[in-house]
């Protein structure tokens, strides 16, 4: 919904649904989180990042897998400048809470190696 002044948009900011769709929870959670940090990360907002990067860890418990993903994906589209400031983020919030990441998946880089092959997959 559209704010005709400053006031009504500092009312929803400092309401206690700010951040919560108006719609209901047709985004899962989940979701929301990974959307929030790719759009904060685009927009250069690292100093947000940094929260929401914390509560899809905590709060809405976005696989660590999904995360590293995002990132990654994030980086190869807003380059390496930004891909830098959010995985320097990330290992300081997941160092900060104690978070062991030695249980993560490898990445399977073999598709990389298939995308010369003629033969279409």
């Amino acid at each position: 919904m559209p704010c005709s002044d400053i006031s009504e948009t500092d009312s929803w900011c400092g309401s206690p649904t700010a951040g919560r769709p108006t719609s209901g929870n047709i985004i899962p959670p989940q979701q929301l989180s990974l959307i929030n940090l790719a759009m904060l990360a685009a927009s250069g907002q690292m100093h947000e990042f940094e929260h929401h990067f914390r509560n899809a860890l905590l709060r809405t418990k976005v696989p660590l897998e999904q995360l590293r993903e995002l990132l990654l994906h994030i980086a190869q589209y807003c380059g390496i400048p930004t891909g830098t400031d959010m995985f320097r983020i990330a290992r300081r919030v997941l160092a900060e809470e104690n978070i062991d990441v030695s249980g993560i998946k490898p990445l399977d880089t073999n598709y990389l190696y298939s995308l010369s092959d003629s033969k279409a997959r």
